[in-house]
């Protein structure tokens, strides 16, 4: 059984000192020879806890926090959390972790997750009130178990700020992001100021599916989770119905891009709790357990294992592919399209997955 910690026990000693049993290890889809694979393009960590939830909406935080700790520690080879988050952020950052609510309460970002991430990258030296959990809607948050600071409010010394978009608010001009409009043309979008504001972020995505692009995970949580004009930048279902209107690069490939959006991602985490596989992009009833926690530095492999994981559960239940849904609408071509413009592995069979199993 996973140790659990005694209540007087701070947070930062648990993520510190937390260990778990290695039950089994294994790493699926490759020869032998690529077994020894180092985090980078292509590979994604998987750890997985049978008592991270019961009845499915229920979450034992302290096993999601023994996860979480685990998987940083498999991932870079490092003793604790915190030796592990200071391989991609350093002290002077400013950090965000961009988490995901709308589909709250439960498909959704946990917040034991999420301030699992937060208090490894405080333990990497970086001060907590330069460490804000953010993401965009205030009453998503809420719902989601979020405290969200309002407009123009500053948290409390010592605790890590919970921001969402309006308590800095959007920047007054827009910033080009290469996305295309429905006609064609490049638009701009207003960023979250605190978007610019964070030097170094962890993406900590959700396993969804979506109504308009298929699924949701590492890209779309930065690239549609920063700007304000989400509408404009969706795909249209009339010109994207037999070919991508978008040369191929669907626009949150495009939109992630950005120097200011993917261009500060430094790692990716998935709170793979539970898989919304259909009904997405809110929470519609349609979850599965998944009892895991993902890790990864390609933000385009950890979304074509998501996607993986939605088709094998909707072909279970009897339901169609996302590639044939809606006439092949809501097909998640962003994958490939990001695939295309170099930022990671869309080839499920080039993938490496090592995943752990904890008990």
């Amino acid at each position: 059984m996973t140790e659990i910690p005694a209540p007087a026990q701070s947070r930062r000693d648990f993520l510190t000192r937390a260990t778990a049993t290695l039950a089994a290890t294994t790493v699926l889809g490759v020869p032998a020879t690529a077994q020894a694979a180092t985090p980078g393009k292509g590979f994604v960590l998987r750890v997985f806890h049978p008592g991270a939830t019961s009845e499915v909406i229920k979450t034992n935080e302290e096993v999601v926090r023994v996860m979480v700790a685990r998987a940083l520690t498999e991932f870079t080879g490092e003793a604790t959390p915190g030796a592990a988050m200071a391989r991609f952020v350093k002290p002077g950052d400013v950090v965000g972790v961009k988490i995901n609510t709308l589909g709250s309460p439960h498909s959704s970002v946990h917040p034991a997750t999420a301030f699992a991430v937060a208090e490894a990258v405080h333990a990497a030296g970086v001060p907590k009130e330069n460490v804000i959990i953010y993401d965009q809607y205030g009453s998503r948050m809420k719902t989601g178990g979020f405290r969200a600071l309002g407009p123009g409010m500053k948290g409390k010394p010592g605790n890590f700020p919970v921001h969402y978009h309006k308590t800095l608010g959007y920047e007054d001009d827009a910033t080009p992001v290469d996305g295309r409009n429905r006609r064609g043309d490049l638009s701009e979008a207003r960023l979250a100021k605190i978007a610019r504001k964070v030097t170094a972020v962890i993406n900590v995505c959700v396993p969804k599916d979506h109504d308009l692009t298929g699924v949701t995970g590492a890209l779309k949580n930065v690239a549609y989770g920063n700007i304000e004009t989400v509408p404009h930048f969706h795909c249209s279902r009339e010109k994207c119905k037999t070919a991508c209107f978008h040369d191929g690069i669907c626009n949150v490939a495009r939109v992630y891009n950005h120097e200011q959006l993917g261009g500060k991602v430094r790692l990716v985490i998935c709170d793979a709790l539970r898989v919304l596989y259909h009904g997405g992009p809110q929470d519609k009833r349609f979850r599965e357990a998944k009892n895991e926690i993902a890790v990864s530095t390609d933000p385009v492999a950890m979304d074509r294992v998501i996607l993986d994981w939605i088709e094998t559960i909707r072909e279970a239940k009897g339901l169609k592919s996302v590639f044939v849904d809606r006439d092949g609408t809501r097909a998640p071509k962003f994958i490939e399209g990001a695939a295309r413009l170099g930022l990671g592995e869309a080839d499920l069979a080039k993938i490496v997955q090592k995943r752990i199993e904890l008990s």
